[in-house]
């Protein structure tokens, strides 16, 4: 990791002096009801204060912040900086996310090909403490034809604990995503197809999977509004507690409809649904469960 991020660097620098563009800045600001606060599967979230004291039905809160900056824009190549921060609260749970991340892509054209390879590290925070550091490569490769773009994309990311309820998952993700993407003049649809592996030093919470994800988006007369739909296959290692080695599927709905009502302001509402259904159902641990999130938020860019 630390020579793909050396020979990252190297390359962004190259034409610095060419730097023209403007920071563009976008805030995200949404309120919420969520009926499943503590999913099984956050790795956030899971390990969280003491259970008895948790109200998984609560209002949640969000605030995000991005703002980007292109130094670099030649005939062949595009270079970034990226920082990315985000916060939610509850008013019941004494709980705070706060996520920081900074990302650096770097975009070279040959033809009707883009090559990207982007660094990026992210710190998670739980009220106040850090818990985990994420340092994650990507590449993609993206061919356009015509409108449309066909791709794929291979990450690998390295997890580092912060906080002793965490230890578990220090260790590696891999992914593999392939995707399509068809575009038209108020339309877009986007097929997309993942392979992951998490790789712990916890061999129990380790897990291995798949996904597949197909979205719809229109544009119509200052309307936005966009339908996805994903099912997520997830296999852990074998664990002694239980008869049966853990197999979940999960099953996801979103829905976002964004009104334009200034140039540089959306407002927008979003509902998304979740259903984890699981082979291990016992008194003790049933990972069968759903989730229900319906907010409104307002977008500003500049």
């Amino acid at each position: 990791m630390n020579n793909y991020l050396l020979t990252l660097l190297a390359v962004t620098t190259t034409g610095l002096i060419q730097t023209t563009q403007a920071l563009n800045v976008e805030v995200d600001i949404n309120r919420g009801l969520n009926n499943n606060v503590f999913l099984e599967s956050d790795d956030i979230l899971r390990n969280a204060g003491d259970s008895s004291e948790q109200q998984s039905d609560d209002i949640q809160t969000q605030f995000g912040v991005m703002a980007a900056h292109e130094f670099l824009d030649q005939e062949n190549s595009d270079a970034s900086i990226m920082l990315d921060y985000f916060q939610e609260s509850f008013e019941e749970n004494d709980l705070e996310t706060r996520i920081f991340s900074f990302s650096l892509p770097y975009s070279y054209y040959v033809g009707d090909y883009r090559f990207r390879s982007t660094y990026a590290r992210t710190s998670y925070e739980l009220s106040s403490e850090e818990v985990l550091l994420y340092n994650t490569g990507r590449f993609d490769l993206t061919k356009r034809l015509g409108d449309n773009r066909i791709g794929a994309r291979f990450s690998l990311t390295n997890k580092t604990p912060k906080d002793e309820r965490y230890e578990g998952y220090k260790g590696t993700s891999t992914g593999v995503k392939l995707y399509l993407q068809l575009r038209r003049i108020d339309h877009s649809i986007q097929l997309d197809a993942d392979l992951f592996n998490n790789d712990y030093s916890d061999e129990f919470i380790s897990t291995q999977g798949y996904y597949f994800q197909a979205s719809f988006s229109q544009r119509y007369s200052g309307h936005d509004w966009r339908l996805a739909a994903r099912y997520k296959n997830t296999q852990y290692n074998e664990d002694p507690l239980y008869d049966e080695i853990r197999n979940d599927q999960q099953y996801s709905l979103n829905y976002s409809h964004n009104f334009h009502i200034h140039d540089q302001a959306d407002l927008y509402i979003s509902s998304e649904y979740t259903n984890n259904i699981s082979n291990i159902a016992d008194e003790d641990d049933d990972f069968n469960y759903n989730q229900w999130i319906n907010s409104v938020g307002v977008r500003l860019g500049f």
